[in-house]
């Protein structure tokens, strides 16, 4: 049976909440303050989740999807919505993270750094394929839904999914386009990175510090960075193409103020640590699920500062409300969006030490 209901709010997943006396439901694909009917299809932890049926009373926020494959591809959850829109809900879902917890109450919340492209702006994707299709995972799912083109990818991706098309085998697998050859970690948007560098940069100002400590560094994304702003610069990752990539650009560029360290991250702070090896600023960029174990050593470092950097701001303040009872206190957040359309965010947290 189709019921109609006024949704409340957008969440961080990009469902909309209807909240009754007696039951809630998720919705995707609406907005705030829409009037929509909606076909409820099973319970998650005590909430009805629901099919969208029809839009009766549409928020002047709503705008036409790009992409064809919209409301079926699980890539993107947020087309519907004006860009200007997005940043607004992004930010809320911030705010809310942050009253959450009395740690956080005096925390800065700069503004959300917009993209300047909204679409085209990835520069890798990775597809999936069967026996009979090639595209991406349907929504809340592991089916595939073919496609022929990403609208949030570049040109470039676009063009080598048309010739990977032409040329896949029928087997089952999962495949990465890029815009370059290597398979290193890149941060997916270009001039999003750019902005995330400028803030980090921004973040070091007021002195030149003698030690600086970049874990997770990849191919020196940001050790690169922040030489300019210390005297030396100590990356450490545990893959070795990537290191390898850091350490010619360093002779490229004639660059002696960084060293390069490959391996696990975990093992290397924890030999830094047993060495007595101090670093007066440290940044770190760890994988979607945090610091993990590496997060106990970091105050046997003594840094002054430390940069975050996050794209999964959940477990950001996790590993934030750890950290400050390690010493660590967060002082400021600036986000960057570097994932227009989806309910994706990357953060830049800076943490004083007590």
């Amino acid at each position: 049976m189709n019921h109609d209901y006024v949704i409340d709010c957008v969440n961080h997943q990009g469902f909309g909440e209807v909240r009754l006396s007696h039951e809630k439901y998720l919705v995707p694909y609406v907005l705030p303050k829409e009037k929509v009917r909606v076909q409820p299809i099973g319970k998650k932890r005590g909430w009805h989740t629901c099919n969208l049926v029809s839009v009766l009373e549409s928020s002047p926020k709503r705008v036409k999807p790009l992409c064809p494959y919209f409301g079926v591809c699980g890539g993107c959850q947020l087309q519907h919505i004006d860009y200007v829109e997005q940043l607004k809900l992004k930010r809320a879902w911030l705010v809310d993270w942050l009253q959450q917890d009395s740690l956080f109450q005096e925390v800065v919340l700069n503004e959300i750094i917009p993209s300047k492209s909204h679409y085209g702006y990835r520069n890798r994707i990775t597809l999936h394929s069967n026996e009979t299709e090639t595209g991406f995972y349907k929504s809340e799912t592991h089916d595939i839904i073919s496609v022929s083109e990403c609208v949030i990818a570049s040109d470039l991706v676009n063009k080598k999914l048309k010739t990977a098309l032409d040329s896949l085998s029928s087997n089952d697998e999962t495949f990465e386009l890029r815009e370059d050859e290597n398979s290193c970690f890149v941060q997916v948007n270009n001039c999003q990175n750019e902005n995330l560098i400028q803030s980090v940069l921004r973040l070091c100002e007021g002195q030149t510090w003698q030690q600086a400590l970049d874990l997770y560094c990849g191919s020196g994304n940001f050790t690169r960075a922040l030489s300019a702003k210390a005297k030396k610069v100590l990356g450490v990752d545990s893959n070795k193409e990537a290191i390898q990539m850091a350490q010619k650009k360093a002779k490229e560029d004639k660059n002696k103020k960084t060293k390069y360290l490959c391996g696990d991250v975990l093992d290397q702070v924890f030999s830094l640590a047993q060495d007595y090896h101090y670093f007066d600023l440290i940044l770190c960029d760890p994988p979607r699920g945090g610091l993990g174990e590496v997060l106990s050593y970091l105050p046997r470092l003594k840094p002054q500062k430390l940069i975050y950097i996050s794209c999964h701001p959940q477990n950001f303040f996790k590993d934030a409300k750890k950290l400050s009872s390690l010493g660590f206190s967060l002082k400021e957040i600036t986000p960057v969006d570097m994932f227009p359309q989806t309910v994706h965010l990357e953060i830049i947290g800076l943490f004083d030490r007590c």
